[in-house]
């Protein structure tokens, strides 16, 4: 995928901002708080309706205005197609189309794909499960929109069993009127974790692939394991469900004290080792980054193997943290034909060899919200 065009209309600090891109390799380079990451930030939400920087649209939104618009023209194997995402804050909707139809969320999201590191992705490893189960549901999200319908219905029903558990702590319904509802519970849970469980055979190795092309010791083997608490044995579905009421049975006492639900896919996680070794207890920082740099590159090759299609990649202020040799090994593993934007500060941040790719390079200067 290529991005021929793109249009930002009151988007943080652009008032209005147009730029074609001709080239493969797009670098962003100025001072910080001038507008560069805002770019690749919009790029990303014409993705998949999310900022990488914040939960909250509205300070998407240009300080004064009240809405924001976003538009693009890319490029798949097939034709190119326009993007436009509108978002107000008066109203709070969003309005997001695909070629002039308007699409819902589950039908937009996975159509234009993008894959983004920013030195926040760190998060990934060395922060709290919530950040992995994002990770891993941003991946599948975008290939399966059957799994993105049931995370909505799940966080639904979740939200009703809490609700449910809440009042029957209070006295305010009898306990077995929760009994419906976890039917309905286990069969969407049990389908979200056993999708995230084939997925995980398809992508970890991948990443642990490029781990080993990054990592410059033979002894650092990166491994991971996915961990969920429902007691799911990946056999028959049927089994599956049943083991799991077991489970939510066990815990329901417990839960209507708690007042919400202790098990389920809302508590999954997974966690890496190198050598064995649990990274996040034991890894230092530059084995941290060159983790998060493998599951980017792992995103690249899967979404290829998937779609055919190859996704536009966003390096948001990484090389700055990356020594000499971890920036050409991270070229080297970019595929040729993926199209890139980096932002950096400084021009010296860049590795030499991306240089040598003039005839693929632009360069663009970012001032104050303008580009030059």
């Amino acid at each position: 995928m290529k991005i021929n065009k793109l249009i930002l209309q009151n988007f943080r600090n652009y008032k209005h901002l147009e730029i074609s891109f001709e080239k493969r390799l797009n670098i962003f380079c100025g001072k910080n708080a001038q507008g560069k990451t805002s770019i690749l930030e919009a790029i990303y939400y014409l993705s998949l309706l999310t900022s990488y920087r914040t939960n909250q649209d509205i300070e998407l939104i240009n300080y004064h205005e009240q809405e924001f618009r976003l538009y693009a023209q890319y490029q798949n194997t097939y034709r190119e197609n326009s993007l436009k995402i509108s978002k107000s804050q008066l109203n709070k909707k969003r309005e997001c189309s695909i070629n002039d139809i308007i699409l819902s969320n589950k039908d937009y999201i996975g159509e234009f794909k993008v894959v983004a590191f920013s030195p926040e992705d760190l998060d990934i490893i060395k922060g709290e499960p919530l950040n992995r189960r994002r990770f891993i549901n941003i991946q599948i999200s975008r290939i399966n929109k059957y799994y993105y319908s049931l995370l909505v219905n799940f966080n639904a029903i979740l939200k009703q069993r809490n609700k449910l558990l809440r009042d029957i702590r209070d006295g305010a319904i009898n306990k077995n009127n929760i009994c419906v509802w976890d039917l309905e519970y286990v069969r969407v849970a049990t389908e979200i974790i056993r999708i995230r469980a084939e997925f995980f055979k398809e992508f970890i190795p991948l990443a642990c692939d490029f781990y080993d092309n990054l990592s410059e010791s033979e002894q650092e083997t990166l491994s991971c394991e996915y961990k969920t608490n429902c007691n799911i044995g990946y056999l028959s579905k049927e089994e599956d469900q049943e083991q799991f009421l077991k489970v939510l049975a066990n815990s329901l006492d417990s839960d209507i004290k708690r007042g919400s639900t202790s098990i389920g896919p809302h508590k999954d996680d997974f966690i890496f080792f190198i050598a064995g070794h649990d990274v996040y207890k034991f890894a230092s920082q530059g084995q941290q980054r060159s983790i998060v740099l493998s599951l980017k590159l792992a995103e690249i090759s899967y979404i290829q193997q998937k779609t055919n299609e190859y996704p536009v990649l966003l390096l948001d202020d990484v090389l700055s943290e990356l020594d000499e040799l971890k920036k050409e090994k991270l070229l080297q593993n970019i595929p040729s034909v993926v199209q890139v934007f980096i932002t950096v500060t400084e021009r010296r941040l860049l590795p030499d060899s991306i240089f040598n790719l003039d005839s693929e390079l632009s360069y663009y200067q970012v001032v104050n919200g303008m580009v030059n």
